[in-house]
Order: C-alpha cells, then structure tokens, then sequence
C-alpha cells in the first residue's frame, strides 16, 4: 500500500477512535488550559481514554470519584473533632485528615484529593483510580462514598488539573 494510502487510513481510523470525544478533549484541539478547563464530567470513558494503541498519543490523566467541597472537607474534619478554634487549625489539615477518614475508615480503598477541571471550573475531587491506573475495586469503593457523601449520581470521570494534555 502506498504511504499516501497509509497514512489516510491511519487517519480515519484515529478519526474514529475520538468520534465521540468531547471536542475540547480531541487530541488535535488547542492544547491549552482554557481549552481543557472547558472538559465535562464524562459518565464513561471511551476506550482511546483508557488504552492507547502503541503509536497512538497517551491521554489526559482523568479520576473516577465525586466532587468534594472545602466546605464539606471541613465539616469531615469537624466530626473528627478538628474545628476551627484549635490552635494550628488550617486548610491543609483539614484536606488531609478528612481524607484519610474517608479512606481508612468510610470506603477502605485508597483515595487522594485532586484538583480537576469540569466545564470551565476547578475544584477537589475525591479520586478513587484514574485512567492510567484504573482499579476494579473503585466501584464497590464508590458505593460506600456515594452513602457517605450523601450523593445521589453515580461517580464520574474528570479531567486532572495539572495532566490535562495529551502525549505524542
């Protein structure tokens, strides 16, 4: 087959494989933070997102979790009997005592706190696998943190705040 041919085809077939990306989430859109910052929460990932073929660009980082506020990370916190009048009290803390709560003791999985991009917004997520590093456990895990969070979606995929760019 000549290269000319080849190279088509490649094209079409990649065309394919981001059909149903998002457009800001398609390797060939503006690689910038506006761009990616503009990301929807995705319900499921399509399969470019979680394998690349080898001569293909490694994806965006994406975690599999719920939004959490400040706020609500405060108020973990609270319950854990760290509140705003003990001296040394910060923001920081709060953060990490809260999760650590959340993944000792609420869903028995590991989790961390990370900032992501949803629809033009930042905030913290927590993130039970992403996509580089998926994990079977994280549905069970989800479940439990769904009840404690007292949310009433299903988890759902965003975009990571620092590795949102694709890899050639």
């Amino acid at each position: 087959m000549p290269r000319e041919e080849l190279m088509k085809e490649y094209q079409a077939f990649r065309a394919q494989r981001v059909a149903k990306l998002p457009a800001c989430l398609k390797p060939t859109a503006p690689q910038t933070r506006r761009n990616a910052s503009r990301a929807p929460a995705l319900k499921k990932l399509e399969r470019i997102l979680y394998a690349p073929l080898s001569f293909e660009p490694l994806p965006p980082i994406f975690h599999y979790g719920y939004p959490v506020s400040s706020e609500k990370l405060a108020s973990i916190a609270a319950s854990l009997g760290y509140t705003p009048d003990m001296e040394g009290y910060n923001r920081l803390t709060v953060a990490v005592d809260a999760i650590n709560h959340i993944t000792g003791n609420v869903i028995d999985h590991p989790a961390i706190l990370k900032v992501v991009f949803c629809e033009g917004k930042r905030f913290f997520v927590v993130s039970l696998c992403t996509n580089w590093e998926p994990r079977n456990s994280a549905k069970e895990a989800a479940l439990k943190l769904k009840g404690f969070l007292h949310e009433e979606e299903d988890p759902k995929w965003y975009l990571d705040g620092e590795q949102w760019f694709w890899r050639e």
